[in-house]
C-alpha cells in the first residue's frame, strides 16, 4: 500500500491485478494464501515473459 501512494504505476498494477480483493480472501486460509502465492508467480513469470524489467 505504501508503494501504491508513492509510485502511480504500482497502484495501476494493484489494482488492474486485483491484488487487494484477492488479499482480503486469504483471511486465515493456508490455501488461499497458496494460490495467492501462485497467483503472485505467474503475474511475475507473465511479466518477465513480455519484456518486463525488474525496477
Amino acid at each position: 500500500m505504501y508503494e501504491c501512494g508513492r509510485e502511480p504505476k504500482v497502484k495501476a498494477f494493484v489494482k488492474q491485478a486485483e491484488i487487494l480483493e484477492i488479499l482480503k480472501e486469504i483471511r486465515q486460509s493456508k490455501k488461499n494464501y497458496l494460490l495467492f502465492s501462485k497467483y503472485m508467480e505467474a503475474l511475475i513469470a507473465f511479466h518477465k515473459y513480455y519484456g518486463g524489467k525488474e525496477q
